[in-house]
Protein backbone atom coordinates (compact mmCIF):
# COMPACT_ATOMS: atom_id res chain seq x y z
CA UNK A 1 0.00 0.00 0.00
CA UNK A 2 1.31 3.41 -0.88
CA UNK A 3 1.31 5.86 2.00
CA UNK A 4 -0.33 9.24 1.36
CA UNK A 5 0.27 12.42 3.35
CA UNK A 6 -3.30 13.74 3.11
CA UNK A 7 -6.38 11.65 3.81
CA UNK A 8 -9.29 14.07 3.47
CA UNK A 9 -11.12 15.27 0.36
CA UNK A 10 -12.65 18.68 -0.15
CA UNK A 11 -16.41 18.70 0.41
CA UNK A 12 -18.78 18.43 -2.57
CA UNK A 13 -16.00 19.15 -5.09
CA UNK A 14 -15.88 22.78 -3.93
CA UNK A 15 -12.35 24.22 -3.87
CA UNK A 16 -12.77 27.45 -1.85
CA UNK A 17 -11.66 27.62 1.76
CA UNK A 18 -14.38 27.78 4.37
CA UNK A 19 -16.99 25.81 2.42
CA UNK A 20 -19.35 23.24 3.88
CA UNK A 21 -20.33 20.21 1.81
CA UNK A 22 -21.65 16.69 2.00
CA UNK A 23 -19.49 13.94 3.44
CA UNK A 24 -17.96 12.21 0.35
CA UNK A 25 -18.96 8.75 1.57
CA UNK A 26 -18.44 7.01 -1.76
CA UNK A 27 -14.91 8.37 -2.15
CA UNK A 28 -14.13 7.28 1.40
CA UNK A 29 -15.47 3.79 0.78
CA UNK A 30 -18.24 4.18 3.37
CA UNK A 31 -21.89 3.12 3.28
CA UNK A 32 -24.54 5.77 2.75
CA UNK A 33 -24.49 7.01 6.33
CA UNK A 34 -27.57 8.78 7.74
CA UNK A 35 -28.39 10.39 11.05
CA UNK A 36 -31.39 9.57 13.24
CA UNK A 37 -33.61 11.82 11.11
CA UNK A 38 -32.60 10.01 7.94
CA UNK A 39 -30.38 12.81 6.65
CA UNK A 40 -26.99 12.38 5.00
CA UNK A 41 -23.98 13.79 6.83
CA UNK A 42 -22.22 17.09 6.16
CA UNK A 43 -18.51 17.78 6.32
CA UNK A 44 -15.81 20.44 6.43
CA UNK A 45 -12.03 20.10 6.39
CA UNK A 46 -9.19 22.26 7.64
CA UNK A 47 -7.17 23.98 4.92
CA UNK A 48 -4.06 22.29 6.30
CA UNK A 49 -5.51 18.84 5.57
CA UNK A 50 -7.51 19.34 2.39
CA UNK A 51 -6.77 17.14 -0.59
CA UNK A 52 -8.02 19.38 -3.40
CA UNK A 53 -6.09 21.52 -3.96
CA UNK A 54 -3.50 19.70 -1.88
CA UNK A 55 -0.73 21.63 -0.14
CA UNK A 56 2.63 20.45 -1.48
CA UNK A 57 5.67 19.53 0.61
CA UNK A 58 8.67 20.11 -1.67
CA UNK A 59 11.33 19.66 1.00
CA UNK A 60 11.36 18.76 4.72
CA UNK A 61 10.19 21.44 7.12
CA UNK A 62 8.85 23.78 4.45
CA UNK A 63 5.33 25.28 4.36
CA UNK A 64 2.86 22.77 2.99
CA UNK A 65 4.34 19.76 4.79
CA UNK A 66 1.80 17.67 6.64
CA UNK A 67 3.05 15.89 9.77
CA UNK A 68 2.79 15.77 13.55
CA UNK A 69 3.38 19.52 13.83
CA UNK A 70 0.56 20.45 11.43
CA UNK A 71 -2.35 21.92 13.41
CA UNK A 72 -6.00 21.64 12.54
CA UNK A 73 -7.57 25.04 11.87
CA UNK A 74 -11.26 24.52 12.68
CA UNK A 75 -12.94 25.72 15.86
CA UNK A 76 -15.63 23.60 17.52
CA UNK A 77 -17.71 24.72 20.52
CA UNK A 78 -19.85 22.69 22.89
CA UNK A 79 -23.53 23.48 23.35
CA UNK A 80 -22.70 26.12 25.98
CA UNK A 81 -20.53 27.99 23.51
CA UNK A 82 -17.24 26.98 25.14
CA UNK A 83 -14.41 26.32 22.70
CA UNK A 84 -13.32 22.68 22.70
CA UNK A 85 -11.14 22.78 19.57
CA UNK A 86 -9.46 26.13 18.98
CA UNK A 87 -8.77 26.76 15.30
CA UNK A 88 -6.90 29.94 16.17
CA UNK A 89 -4.56 28.02 18.50
CA UNK A 90 -2.94 24.62 18.63
CA UNK A 91 -5.98 22.43 19.30
CA UNK A 92 -8.03 23.06 16.16
CA UNK A 93 -9.94 20.22 14.51
CA UNK A 94 -8.62 18.71 11.28
CA UNK A 95 -12.15 18.11 10.03
CA UNK A 96 -15.73 18.00 11.27
CA UNK A 97 -18.59 15.67 10.40
CA UNK A 98 -22.09 17.02 11.06
CA UNK A 99 -25.36 15.16 11.50
CA UNK A 100 -27.95 17.84 10.62
CA UNK A 101 -30.91 16.47 12.58
CA UNK A 102 -34.54 17.21 11.81
CA UNK A 103 -36.00 20.35 10.19
CA UNK A 104 -36.35 23.47 12.34
CA UNK A 105 -36.63 27.22 12.02
CA UNK A 106 -33.19 28.78 12.26
CA UNK A 107 -32.46 31.59 14.69
CA UNK A 108 -32.24 33.96 11.71
CA UNK A 109 -35.83 33.10 10.79
CA UNK A 110 -35.09 30.78 7.86
CA UNK A 111 -37.50 27.84 7.77
CA UNK A 112 -35.54 24.84 6.57
CA UNK A 113 -36.84 23.21 3.38
CA UNK A 114 -35.31 19.94 2.25
CA UNK A 115 -36.85 19.19 -1.11
CA UNK A 116 -34.77 18.39 -4.20
CA UNK A 117 -34.37 22.05 -5.15
CA UNK A 118 -32.85 22.89 -1.74
CA UNK A 119 -30.90 19.70 -1.07
CA UNK A 120 -27.44 21.25 -1.45
CA UNK A 121 -28.03 24.48 0.46
CA UNK A 122 -26.55 24.05 3.98
CA UNK A 123 -28.93 26.66 5.40
CA UNK A 124 -31.69 24.09 5.05
CA UNK A 125 -29.79 21.59 7.19
CA UNK A 126 -27.41 23.37 9.57
CA UNK A 127 -28.29 25.74 12.39
CA UNK A 128 -27.31 28.85 14.41
CA UNK A 129 -26.85 29.10 18.16
CA UNK A 130 -24.88 31.18 20.68
CA UNK A 131 -23.69 33.36 17.81
CA UNK A 132 -22.23 30.44 15.83
CA UNK A 133 -23.63 29.61 12.39
CA UNK A 134 -22.75 26.08 11.27
CA UNK A 135 -23.16 26.95 7.59
CA UNK A 136 -20.03 29.13 7.56
CA UNK A 137 -16.57 29.04 9.12
CA UNK A 138 -13.14 30.59 8.76
CA UNK A 139 -9.92 28.60 8.95
CA UNK A 140 -7.54 29.64 11.71
CA UNK A 141 -10.13 31.63 13.63
CA UNK A 142 -12.76 31.17 16.36
CA UNK A 143 -15.51 31.33 13.72
CA UNK A 144 -16.33 27.64 13.51
CA UNK A 145 -19.03 25.20 14.59
CA UNK A 146 -21.27 24.60 17.58
CA UNK A 147 -22.46 21.20 18.76
CA UNK A 148 -26.10 20.74 19.67
CA UNK A 149 -28.45 20.57 21.31
CA UNK A 150 -28.70 24.35 21.96
CA UNK A 151 -31.91 25.79 23.41
CA UNK A 152 -33.15 29.35 23.22
CA UNK A 153 -35.97 31.20 24.96
CA UNK A 154 -38.90 29.06 26.08
CA UNK A 155 -36.69 26.01 25.60
CA UNK A 156 -36.97 26.27 21.79
CA UNK A 157 -34.33 24.16 20.00
CA UNK A 158 -31.99 26.45 18.08
CA UNK A 159 -29.36 23.86 17.15
CA UNK A 160 -29.91 20.15 16.72
CA UNK A 161 -26.76 19.59 14.65
CA UNK A 162 -24.39 17.04 16.15
CA UNK A 163 -20.77 17.89 15.35
CA UNK A 164 -17.99 15.31 15.52
CA UNK A 165 -14.52 16.85 15.49
CA UNK A 166 -11.58 14.88 14.10
CA UNK A 167 -8.63 15.99 16.20
CA UNK A 168 -4.88 15.40 16.44
CA UNK A 169 -5.49 12.61 18.94
CA UNK A 170 -7.84 10.84 16.53
CA UNK A 171 -5.50 10.79 13.55
CA UNK A 172 -1.86 11.71 14.12
CA UNK A 173 -0.83 8.85 16.46
CA UNK A 174 -2.03 6.44 13.77
CA UNK A 175 -0.06 8.24 11.06
CA UNK A 176 3.03 8.36 13.27
CA UNK A 177 2.84 4.61 13.82
CA UNK A 178 2.39 4.02 10.09
CA UNK A 179 5.38 6.19 9.16
CA UNK A 180 7.56 4.55 11.82
CA UNK A 181 6.53 1.12 10.56
CA UNK A 182 7.39 2.04 6.96
CA UNK A 183 10.87 3.20 8.01
CA UNK A 184 11.48 0.11 10.16
CA UNK A 185 10.50 -2.08 7.21
CA UNK A 186 12.98 -0.22 5.00
CA UNK A 187 15.76 -0.95 7.48
CA UNK A 188 14.79 -4.62 7.82
CA UNK A 189 14.66 -5.07 4.03
CA UNK A 190 17.99 -3.30 3.62
CA UNK A 191 19.69 -5.54 6.19
CA UNK A 192 18.19 -8.62 4.53
CA UNK A 193 19.63 -7.77 1.10
CA UNK A 194 22.44 -10.25 0.25
CA UNK A 195 24.84 -7.38 -0.48
CA UNK A 196 24.47 -6.06 3.05
CA UNK A 197 24.85 -9.27 5.06
CA UNK A 198 22.76 -7.92 7.93
CA UNK A 199 24.51 -4.54 8.08
CA UNK A 200 22.72 -1.17 8.09
CA UNK A 201 23.56 2.30 6.68
CA UNK A 202 25.07 5.25 8.50
CA UNK A 203 22.56 7.89 9.64
CA UNK A 204 22.27 11.42 8.26
CA UNK A 205 24.01 14.01 10.43
CA UNK A 206 21.64 16.00 12.68
CA UNK A 207 23.05 19.42 11.80
CA UNK A 208 23.43 18.72 8.07
CA UNK A 209 19.92 17.30 7.80
CA UNK A 210 18.57 20.33 9.68
CA UNK A 211 19.77 22.29 6.66
CA UNK A 212 18.17 19.85 4.23
CA UNK A 213 21.13 17.54 3.50
CA UNK A 214 20.11 13.93 4.14
CA UNK A 215 23.25 12.15 2.94
CA UNK A 216 24.65 9.40 5.13
CA UNK A 217 27.49 10.62 7.32
CA UNK A 218 30.52 8.41 8.02
CA UNK A 219 30.65 6.97 11.55
CA UNK A 220 27.27 8.52 12.39
CA UNK A 221 25.12 6.02 14.27
CA UNK A 222 22.35 8.41 15.29
CA UNK A 223 20.61 10.98 13.16
CA UNK A 224 17.84 11.33 10.65
CA UNK A 225 17.12 8.66 8.06
CA UNK A 226 19.62 8.93 5.15
CA UNK A 227 18.58 9.42 1.55
CA UNK A 228 21.94 8.65 -0.09
CA UNK A 229 24.52 6.01 0.88
CA UNK A 230 27.93 7.21 -0.31
CA UNK A 231 29.74 6.83 3.03
CA UNK A 232 27.96 3.56 3.80
CA UNK A 233 29.29 2.02 0.59
CA UNK A 234 32.79 3.41 1.17
CA UNK A 235 32.94 2.11 4.75
CA UNK A 236 32.07 -1.43 3.69
CA UNK A 237 35.29 -1.76 1.67
CA UNK A 238 35.91 -4.61 -0.75
CA UNK A 239 32.42 -6.05 -0.18
CA UNK A 240 30.35 -2.94 -0.89
CA UNK A 241 26.94 -2.53 0.65
CA UNK A 242 23.89 -1.55 -1.40
CA UNK A 243 23.95 2.14 -2.36
CA UNK A 244 20.25 2.82 -1.71
CA UNK A 245 17.04 1.50 -0.26
CA UNK A 246 15.58 -1.71 -1.66
CA UNK A 247 12.63 -1.75 -4.06
CA UNK A 248 10.43 -2.80 -1.14
CA UNK A 249 11.10 0.45 0.75
CA UNK A 250 8.12 2.80 0.52
CA UNK A 251 10.10 5.98 1.23
CA UNK A 252 10.93 5.68 -2.48
CA UNK A 253 7.27 5.83 -3.50
CA UNK A 254 5.14 8.89 -4.09
CA UNK A 255 5.61 12.25 -2.42
CA UNK A 256 4.72 11.41 1.19
CA UNK A 257 8.19 11.05 2.70
CA UNK A 258 9.35 14.74 2.64
CA UNK A 259 6.38 15.52 4.89
CA UNK A 260 7.86 13.38 7.67
CA UNK A 261 11.64 13.09 7.18
CA UNK A 262 12.49 15.94 9.55
CA UNK A 263 10.70 14.18 12.44
CA UNK A 264 12.08 10.65 11.99
CA UNK A 265 15.32 9.66 13.75
CA UNK A 266 17.37 6.51 13.44
CA UNK A 267 19.79 4.84 15.85
CA UNK A 268 22.20 2.14 14.67
CA UNK A 269 23.93 -0.43 16.90
CA UNK A 270 27.72 -0.44 16.61
CA UNK A 271 27.68 -4.17 15.84
CA UNK A 272 25.59 -3.58 12.69
CA UNK A 273 27.38 -0.52 11.30
CA UNK A 274 28.87 -0.49 7.76
CA UNK A 275 32.18 -2.36 7.77
CA UNK A 276 34.00 -5.07 5.79
CA UNK A 277 32.94 -8.67 6.38
CA UNK A 278 33.68 -11.08 7.91
CA UNK A 279 32.77 -11.05 10.72
CA UNK A 280 29.02 -11.11 10.26
CA UNK A 281 27.24 -8.71 12.64
CA UNK A 282 25.86 -10.06 15.89
CA UNK A 283 24.74 -8.34 19.04
CA UNK A 284 27.49 -7.54 21.47
CA UNK A 285 27.61 -3.79 21.05
CA UNK A 286 23.87 -3.24 20.59
CA UNK A 287 21.24 -0.71 21.62
CA UNK A 288 19.08 -0.70 24.74
CA UNK A 289 15.45 0.41 24.72
CA UNK A 290 14.40 0.73 28.37
CA UNK A 291 11.52 0.55 28.93
CA UNK A 292 10.71 -2.12 27.97
CA UNK A 293 14.01 -3.86 28.72
CA UNK A 294 17.47 -3.08 30.11
CA UNK A 295 19.08 -5.68 27.81
CA UNK A 296 21.33 -4.28 25.06
CA UNK A 297 19.94 -6.43 22.25
CA UNK A 298 18.53 -4.05 19.60
CA UNK A 299 20.04 -3.69 16.11
CA UNK A 300 18.33 -0.39 15.39
CA UNK A 301 15.65 1.96 16.67
CA UNK A 302 13.37 4.23 14.67
CA UNK A 303 12.12 7.19 16.71
CA UNK A 304 9.26 9.37 15.53
CA UNK A 305 8.99 12.77 17.17
CA UNK A 306 5.44 13.70 18.11
CA UNK A 307 4.18 17.27 17.91
CA UNK A 308 5.99 19.97 19.85
CA UNK A 309 5.48 19.69 23.59
CA UNK A 310 5.20 23.28 24.74
CA UNK A 311 5.32 22.16 28.37
CA UNK A 312 8.81 20.70 27.96
CA UNK A 313 11.68 22.99 28.95
CA UNK A 314 12.42 25.27 26.01
CA UNK A 315 9.14 24.48 24.25
CA UNK A 316 10.80 22.42 21.49
CA UNK A 317 10.99 25.14 18.79
CA UNK A 318 11.43 23.76 15.26
CA UNK A 319 11.17 26.79 12.99
CA UNK A 320 14.84 27.55 12.18
CA UNK A 321 17.88 25.54 11.11
CA UNK A 322 19.54 26.00 14.55
CA UNK A 323 16.28 24.77 16.18
CA UNK A 324 16.21 21.74 13.88
CA UNK A 325 19.80 20.89 14.86
CA UNK A 326 18.89 20.29 18.53
CA UNK A 327 17.76 16.74 19.29
CA UNK A 328 15.90 17.81 22.45
CA UNK A 329 13.62 19.98 20.30
CA UNK A 330 12.17 16.73 18.92
CA UNK A 331 12.82 13.88 21.35
CA UNK A 332 12.42 13.40 25.09
CA UNK A 333 13.86 11.43 27.98
CA UNK A 334 16.73 9.09 27.01
CA UNK A 335 15.97 9.56 23.32
CA UNK A 336 17.35 13.10 23.54
CA UNK A 337 20.77 11.81 24.69
CA UNK A 338 21.64 9.10 22.15
CA UNK A 339 25.40 8.93 22.74
CA UNK A 340 24.99 6.21 25.39
CA UNK A 341 23.02 3.93 23.04
CA UNK A 342 20.13 3.83 25.53
CA UNK A 343 16.63 4.83 24.41
CA UNK A 344 13.15 4.74 25.93
CA UNK A 345 9.65 3.79 24.80
CA UNK A 346 7.52 5.44 27.49
CA UNK A 347 3.75 6.00 27.32
CA UNK A 348 2.77 9.28 25.66
CA UNK A 349 1.91 12.20 27.91
CA UNK A 350 2.61 15.88 28.48
CA UNK A 351 6.39 15.39 28.73
CA UNK A 352 6.95 12.48 26.31
CA UNK A 353 5.36 11.67 22.94
CA UNK A 354 8.03 9.85 20.93
CA UNK A 355 6.97 6.70 19.12
CA UNK A 356 9.60 3.92 18.78
CA UNK A 357 10.00 0.78 16.74
CA UNK A 358 13.11 -1.35 17.07
CA UNK A 359 14.61 -4.71 16.28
Amino acid sequence: MRFKGCFFSRPSAVEDAGVIGRLPWKKLGLPDLRDSSGERLWYAVSDNFKNSPRTTCTSPGQPGCLNSDTPGSLTVRNSNGTIVNDGAGTTGAMAVIIAPGSVLTREDGVIQVRDAANANNPVNYLDIGNGEDNTTFANGSTDGFINGVVHGADNVVLVNDRVLAISYEDLMPLLEKRVTSEVANCLKDYAADPLNQGRLPWAADIVASAGGVYSDSASTRFGRLPGTFINTVASSGISPMKNGWTALCNVNLGSWWPNWSELVFYALADAYKPQPIPPLPTCGLCLTVNPPSSVADKRFAVIMAGRRLTGVSGGQPRSTVPNKSVIANYLEDQNATPADDVFSANPSGSTFNDHLLYQ
